[in-house]
């Protein structure tokens, strides 16, 4: 696992969250219960299950994994346009309603050494370096002073600093969860796109 200073990238953190995904899966079973409206869910539990909601214009995913609604301006269909969608997520998450995002120190951490290696070490990008460290178990560590310090201090840090920010997991945990349902409906002959 790629870490930087014991700090966790926006890389292995989306990788942590598939493989335990894909653990917390494996069992699920696909039911429409209604047209358009799908209960995942492995049998005889409600662990991680979860119902997905396919709406013209919209999709919804919720459940012991969280809820995400996903907006989209064109109608149409949801099984179509999901299965297009989940191929990148990004573009998968620019659809989202609510935007709820932490502060990545390893990404953060990443670029600055990489920066620092490339144009020199100077002892306030140095500091700003230290102070990523244990940033993550610091409840009073200010990500959004921190980011000011360096968009002050790094030529074009303003223009990154978006880069230093990932969903939260419950994002990425339905994320999972609307691969895993488009995936299995690909595979499913008895589920056919709503009309």
């Amino acid at each position: 696992m790629k870490k930087r200073m014991g700090m966790e990238t926006s890389e292995t953190y989306r990788g942590e969250i598939h493989r335990w995904a894909e653990w917390a899966f494996a069992k699920h079973e696909v039911m429409e219960e209604a047209s358009g409206v799908y209960r995942c869910r492995a049998p005889g539990t409600l662990m991680h299950g979860f119902r997905v909601v396919l709406l013209p214009g919209a999709t919804l995913v919720y459940g012991d994994i969280g809820e995400l609604l996903l907006s989209r301006a064109s109608g149409g269909a949801g099984v179509g346009w999901l299965a297009q969608a989940v191929r990148s997520r990004d573009y998968l998450l620019e659809k989202c309603s609510r935007r709820k995002e932490m502060f990545m120190p390893g990404d953060a951490a990443e670029y600055l050494e990489e920066h620092m290696e490339s144009s020199g070490a100077s002892g306030e990008l140095l500091g700003l370096l230290e102070q990523l460290e244990g940033a993550h178990d610091d409840e009073e560590f200010d990500h959004r002073r921190w980011c000011g310090a360096f968009g002050a201090s790094v030529q074009d840090g303003w223009e990154v600093i978006s880069s230093f920010y990932d969903y939260v997991p419950e994002v990425h945990w339905c994320a999972e969860a609307l691969a895993w349902f488009s995936d299995r409906l690909a595979q499913s002959d008895a589920l056919q796109e709503p009309t």
